[in-house]
């Protein structure tokens, strides 16, 4: 081995380093604009929780009433269904319905231990955070308790998809209950 041999060696190790450091890198934080809801719209006494068919969803709930109560608050629990691009919004979808049902008075029955003023809500909309979103803004909601599943191993992400939208484009503060 000469001395070329050697430096190129370590130049093509040093840029390998340098691009997986680069693909790896966190994006950069950049500070967003305040969206937030001028103050005589803010409904103190409102927490939003998004129904979704998992544990973080339920604790997201229970983390809700802890809240509420706190505040004197009521819950108002909202499950979204995803009406796809190809249906008008009001096509029926009796099996989505009825499962969301469902859903929204299990997470009731967890509301009503706590002894929490409670509203269930079913939303049809194209996407899940926009139709959160709306109803945030529409009611003047201080508060969106959401539940988030632990990503797995080999995930990339640290938070879903509908959590990151949510956090980004809501007009009040958003509470993320981790599930374990």
């Amino acid at each position: 081995m000469n001395l070329i041999s050697v430096a190129l060696a370590f130049a093509f190790l040093g840029s390998l380093f340098a691009v997986f450091r680069w693909m790896f890198a966190a994006a950069p934080r950049l500070a967003l604009p305040s969206r937030r809801v001028q103050a005589k719209q803010l409904n103190e006494h409102c927490i939003i929780v998004p129904v979704f068919e998992s544990v973080g969803s339920m604790q997201a709930a229970e983390l809700a009433c802890q809240l509420a109560m706190q505040r004197h608050a009521e819950v108002v629990l909202a499950y979204v269904i995803e009406i796809p691009f190809t249906l008008g919004l009001d096509a029926p979808l009796p099996g989505a319905e009825e499962r969301a049902w469902q859903l929204l008075q299990h997470a009731e029955a967890i509301v009503k231990e706590y002894d929490v003023q409670v509203e269930s809500r079913l939303l049809r909309h194209r996407k899940t955070e926009d139709a959160i979103v709306e109803l945030a803004r529409e009611i003047g909601a201080e508060t969106i308790v959401v539940g988030a599943a632990t990503a797995p191993w080999w995930s990339l992400s640290q938070i879903g998809s509908t959590v990151s939208s949510l956090l980004q484009h809501t007009p009040c503060q958003v509470v993320v209950a981790k599930a374990p």
